[in-house]
């Protein structure tokens, strides 16, 4: 381990990368502060492995610092950031990844949402729905229907408009799976229809909700 270190002050970027990536392997934490400062000083590829670095620590002394780094002008250091929050569990950087729900890359957001799902703290609900209703692309608002799914059955409301208002099967097939989790019987009658959706890309979360619903519900 101490030998490595010392390398984080080569002019080459792709050594330090490579520094980095052995540096969270070891999961040791005394490589922390070396780690910490590439964050800081370094180019945007070496920002993005101390983020990854940081993510396999889990030290949560690097939760101020990941969160700082939501609006790094680097967007894969960003998701990394995201990712590495959402490791860590960390309740302190709910608002900094609330926030991050409107970054405008796409890989983000969606980071961002499975963080908030990792976390799982009500706080976030209202985010997640608001992801979930209106983000433009298909794939953050499929994660914000499943993230959902963490929560209590007080989501089963907006999962419901959702399947309704959604026009794209993707995330049509991630609410029936969501509700198909929380098996609430408020959820029976999206159910059926969802059994008879126009694309039969929803059908297997519809047969699985279904499933789920007979056999044991849940409320």
């Amino acid at each position: 381990v101490q030998e490595l270190p010392p390398l984080l002050a080569d002019s080459r970027v792709e050594v330090r990368v490579v520094v980095l990536s052995a540096l969270g392997s070891l999961r040791n934490p005394t490589v922390l502060d070396a780690v910490l400062q590439s964050l800081e000083a370094g180019e945007a590829p070496v920002r993005q492995a101390a983020a990854m670095a940081l993510e396999q620590l889990c030290d949560p002394r690097a939760i101020g610092p990941l969160s700082r780094h939501l609006h790094d002008p680097s967007p894969l250091v960003r998701e990394r950031a995201a990712r590495g929050l959402g490791a860590l569990r960390a309740t302190t950087a709910l608002c900094a990844l609330n926030n991050a729900l409107q970054d405008p890359e796409l890989a983000v957001r969606f980071a961002a949402v499975q963080a908030l799902e990792q976390i799982a703290a009500l706080e976030s609900v209202p985010k997640l729905i608001e992801t979930l209703q209106h983000d433009r692309a298909v794939e953050v608002r499929g994660a914000a229907a499943l993230s959902l799914g963490v929560f209590d059955v007080s989501v089963v409301p907006a999962l419901i408009q959702a399947y309704d208002d959604d026009p794209e099967p993707e995330v049509r097939f991630r609410v029936v799976q969501t509700l198909g989790t929380l098996r609430d019987q408020r959820a029976w009658s999206v159910v059926q229809r969802a059994l008879r959706d126009p694309s039969p890309r929803v059908w297997p979360a519809a047969e699985a909700a279904n499933k789920r619903l007979r056999s044991r519900p849940r409320s």
